[in-house]
């Protein structure tokens, strides 16, 4: 919490935590390997999330970057990058056999940030979505690009559901999405 400047690197993390309801972690995190809160300027890069719950989970974080992580037959979900966390990159990070346990997996989630970069992610296999955007407070999810990515088997356990998908059903007239 409020730290910045920091680098997390290099290390392999397993059997760490998740919630047990199918449907945990689907919008918000509250246990992942990796939390941050109000981090800046910082580099979460070469490590490995083997058998864990769910892997990195930023909210109010901006400036920092996800690269070259490895997430590999998770619980639930890769990178939560959520509550205006803006400026992130999120890049060339590896995802496979997401959602063992909670059905509404998924690679990366974007909620309520913006200007943020997803790019040259491949994520292979997960309970829901392959990259979820989400505006729920029908302003700030603006500016972010998803690019080169490379996404398959999405879609494994839930329906309403996609390779990219990106609801803004709860933000009456939000057309930015």
């Amino acid at each position: 919490n409020n730290v910045s400047g920091i680098t997390i690197s290099g290390l392999t993390f397993s059997d760490t935590k998740t919630d047990i309801g199918p449907y945990s972690g689907t919008s918000w995190d509250n246990v992942a390997t990796i939390m941050g809160t109000n981090l800046s300027n910082s580099t979460i890069s070469g490590n490995t999330f083997l058998n864990a719950g769910n892997g990195i989970s930023l909210s109010w974080s901006s400036g920092n970057t996800i690269t070259g992580n490895a997430f590999n037959t998770l619980a639930g979900s890769g990178i939560f990058v959520v509550g205006n966390s803006n400026h992130n990159q999120i890049t060339s990070n590896s995802m496979t056999d997401l959602g063992q346990i909670n059905l509404g997996s998924f690679g990366i989630l974007l909620r309520n940030s913006a200007f943020n970069l997803i790019d040259s992610n491949l994520i292979d296999g997960s309970g829901r979505w392959g990259i979820d955007i989400d505006p729920w407070d029908g302003v700030s999810t603006v500016g972010n690009v998803v690019s080169n990515n490379i996404i398959r088997n999405t879609s494994r356990q839930t329906s309403d559901t996609g390779a990219i998908y990106s609801w803004a059903g709860s933000s009456s007239g939000y057309v930015n999405d």
